[in-house]
């Protein structure tokens, strides 16, 4: 799954239609599903040639992954639910 990050501010400068970029990047989410489930964060597509990503860490749940730059650090949570095809 390709996640793609942004965080900017407005100029409120002139008319106020520009925004300073403060971090962009894209990141990849794999799941390993053996020998137990388990998520790895990608900075690029190396996970294509069987590359190992950095594990995301079980939090109630979710998933916890940290992602920064210049001027940006976060760590970030993601959930899945299960959809029944029927119902």
């Amino acid at each position: 799954m390709r996640l793609g990050f942004y965080v900017g501010e407005r100029d409120l400068l002139g008319i106020g239609f520009s925004d300073n970029v403060i971090f962009r990047k894209q990141y990849y989410a794999r799941a390993v599903l053996s020998p137990e489930l388990t998520l790895e964060l990608h900075t690029g597509e190396e996970f294509a040639q069987g590359g190992v990503g950095k594990p995301m860490r079980p939090v109630n749940n979710e998933w916890a992954f940290d992602v920064g730059g210049t001027g940006f650090e976060a760590t970030l949570r993601a959930s899945f639910e299960l959809v029944p095809e029927v119902g």
